[in-house]
């Protein structure tokens, strides 16, 4: 009995023509992911019928393709090489709606654009290939693909970036034994830790034990009857109550007073954070305002306040 093993190998790349696979099995670069759940999830929908006869049995329904749902979750990581390069993961970045602003031998610069098109933040094409106990692999692809992204620091380990979305349905491939596992993985790059961090709040640096960041998108699907599929297109769209935002945890009482010094007057800060292993630095700036805070108890209270961010958050590689 042929079973499927922990091991995969997972590519994307932005995509230059909205759903068409722009890696077209010539792979430049492979990903490691954190955790072993599935990457990429075909979706299909039964349509029973409501028919009534008589008869004991079932009558038989029809089924349609519908898309390809998209998990996956990266450490952070800098630049490609010298300075004015992308990251190799700047697609995940693009397709949850960050346009690219690359200035040459200086740096590569993200900022979440409302409207932003596929020019400037593309659609991603994705592969995960799938390992087996005899040898074989299979490869599960999305074209198309937008969604999420969640940046995540926590004291102590390394930073996440999570991104959760959706693509144009393609069907799982049969298995093959004609590939090879690859030997690199993001282009031998390291991974940032979550510590030294210079954290800055209305440039007053401030000691963090975690904080987020949030693109909150509201995926809108653009569905039809013309195709076998019935998912057209994917758009992320910015609702009523949709802000990017997400929570500061800390202890630290200087900023809880700062926090009460703005509860009372919904005033507006910037904040930066940055990332340095000495090779790769990378800041994220925004403009925020908080909201309603909480505290914990024990011998040391801690403190956890979630926040909305109303100017546009930028993450910059350097």
């Amino acid at each position: 009995m042929t079973l499927e093993v922990r091991e995969k190998a997972v590519a994307f790349e932005a995509e230059t023509t909205y759903g068409t696979d722009v890696i077209a099995d010539s792979i430049d670069n492979y990903f490691k992911v954190v955790g072993d759940a599935p990457i990429v999830a075909p979706q299909r929908v039964v349509v029973e019928s409501e028919e009534v006869c008589a008869t004991q049995d079932g009558i038989e329904h029809q089924s349609y393709t519908s898309h390809n749902d998209v998990t996956l979750t990266v450490y952070l990581r800098g630049k490609e090489s010298t300075a004015g390069d992308a990251p190799l993961w700047a697609a995940l970045l693009q397709a949850s709606g960050a346009a690219e602003t690359i200035t040459a031998s200086t740096s590569a610069a993200y900022t979440w654009e409302t409207f932003h098109t596929p020019s400037n933040a593309p659609s991603m094409t994705i592969y995960e290939d799938v390992y087996y106990t005899n040898g074989n692999t299979r490869r599960f692809e999305a074209t198309g693909v937008y969604g999420n992204l969640t940046l995540s620091a926590e004291m102590d380990n390394y930073a996440t970036v999570a991104f959760t979305g959706m693509g144009l349905f393609t069907q799982a491939e049969s298995s093959t034994s004609s590939r090879t596992a690859p030997s690199a993985y993001d282009g031998s790059k390291s991974a940032l830790l979550c510590r030294a961090m210079t954290i800055e709040i209305n440039s007053t640096a401030y000691n963090l034990r975690a904080f987020d960041l949030n693109t909150n998108w509201a995926l809108e699907e653009d569905r039809n009857m013309s195709g076998s599929s019935s998912l057209d297109r994917v758009y992320l769209k910015r609702g009523s109550a949709s802000r990017m935002g997400g929570s500061l945890e800390f202890a630290d009482i200087d900023l809880f007073e700062q926090i009460l010094t703005a509860y009372g007057t919904d005033a507006q800060y910037t904040f930066s954070a940055v990332w340095s292993d000495g090779t790769d630095t990378v800041t994220l700036t925004f403009t925020l305002q908080f909201g309603q805070y909480t505290r914990s108890g024990g011998n040391l209270n801690t403190y956890s306040v979630p926040y909305f961010v109303v100017g546009t958050p930028t993450i910059t590689f350097t």
